[in-house]
């Protein structure tokens, strides 16, 4: 279709679009049935407007409180931060180092708020009896997000939940490269690869070299 077509049939649907800059035929984009947009099935388009753009939303968790060139761009992008007591309390920290990374929380939300981020924040409620899940389901919902994304989680129960969450929901799941680490997943799994066994003294070698 036009241009002027799919304006019409997205503002139709509730959106208001203010620049289509490409159309394509897509007959694997199966998804759009699943939204308002049903008279544009198999349409694949790349529009800026409040409804599309802001469908993608990111979670960061509070040791991921990268650099914003890591981050996807704000205009495709809202972000989902929550100060959760479970996460506080799952381990005994002192609460001077609980204050420091809440701290560290808000004063990055506000970072990426001027830089023109969209950004939904949960602060610490010790009477909230919701979890991490309930609190991002419902900020979903209310977004109507249609994709879950999120760096990659070292902890191995946390990146469970959040795989077990967008499973649940139904929702697209995109995992980013962590800059968290100079050697990525996939170079370990290229460095693991064919070995019976794994030494530390291998490893640090071969990180010498490449990085050297």
């Amino acid at each position: 279709r036009k241009p002027r077509e799919i304006a019409a049939l997205l503002q139709r649907g509730g959106l208001s679009v203010q620049d289509i800059t490409c159309v394509a035929v897509n007959p694997l984009a199966r998804t759009l049935r699943q939204t308002p947009l049903t008279q544009v099935n198999y349409m694949m388009f790349c529009a800026r407007s409040a409804g599309v753009a802001r469908t993608l939303r990111l979670v960061i968790l509070g040791n991921q409180l990268f650099p914003l060139r890591h981050l996807p761009s704000p205009s495709t992008t809202s972000v989902f931060m929550a100060e959760d007591v479970g996460l506080c309390t799952y381990e005994k920290h002192h609460q001077q180092k609980i204050v420091l990374f809440l701290a560290a929380m808000r004063s990055y939300a506000d970072e990426l708020r001027a830089a023109g981020y969209t950004v939904h924040y949960e602060t610490l409620d010790a009477d909230d009896s919701c979890g991490y899940e309930q609190k991002l389901s419902a900020a979903l919902e209310a977004a109507k997000g249609q994709r879950l994304v999120h760096f990659e989680i070292e902890d191995k129960p946390m990146e469970r939940r959040l795989v077990r969450l967008a499973d649940d929901l139904g929702l697209e799941r995109k995992e980013l490269a962590s800059p968290m680490f100079t050697c990525s997943r996939g170079d370990f799994a290229d460095f693991a690869a064919g070995k019976s066994r794994l030494l530390m003294g291998d490893f640090y070698k071969q990180q010498r070299r490449r990085l050297n």
